[in-house]
């Protein structure tokens, strides 16, 4: 339904790693956090942060592409050029990205969310995310992955209303892509 950003997931998760006290993060509270702003927006603006698929997995939600790039199961030059692996499951940014793709709405969304989160581990924000209903409906068990539904993040924030225009916004955009080649 969305394009998942890669550059724009960088700019995010650095934005992340440079709030206080996430420096030194492990990868697991960065990605829940991520989450958490990806859903908000979604609720609130009917448009995601990263555009990457969210998936219901045994530790909670998470972004799909994210997960791969955080754990290594996939690479990307510009995603090791700007966040590294800080060892002991935790990144570190290596090179600034800037965040001229993120709007304010975005920054002080994922400043907030960082916020909200900052005295908890990465259990503890763990923890939270299985007691988001999305995730309870669509639990995979502990061997799996499941996809999670745009309509069910919406249904979870009594937002469905915005289903239908983030809908429409697909289509235009698929097909605004289809007629330029891309």
């Amino acid at each position: 339904m969305f394009s998942f950003n890669l550059y724009k997931t960088i700019q995010a998760t650095t934005y992340l790693l440079r709030q206080p006290g996430t420096d030194h993060c492990a990868y697991l509270k960065v990605l829940k956090l991520l989450y958490v702003a990806e859903r908000e927006s979604l609720a609130e603006t009917g448009h995601p942060i990263t555009g990457d698929q969210t998936y219901a997995m045994p530790h909670g939600p998470a972004l799909s592409a994210t997960l791969n790039l955080m754990n290594g199961t996939e690479t990307h030059d510009l995603w090791v050029r700007h966040i590294q692996d800080a060892g002991n499951y935790e990144l570190k940014v290596s090179e600034d990205p800037g965040t001229d793709l993120l709007c304010p709405y975005e920054l002080e969304k994922l400043r907030d969310v960082a916020r909200r989160y900052a005295d908890q581990t990465r259990w503890q924000v763990r923890d939270a995310t299985h007691e988001l209903p999305e995730w309870k409906s669509n639990d995979p068990g502990q061997q799996s992955s499941k996809p999670i539904p745009v309509r069910d993040i919406l249904v979870a924030q009594r937002c469905e209303s915005r289903l239908g225009a983030i809908e429409r916004d697909s289509e235009a955009q698929e097909a605004l892509s289809s007629a330029l080649g891309d």
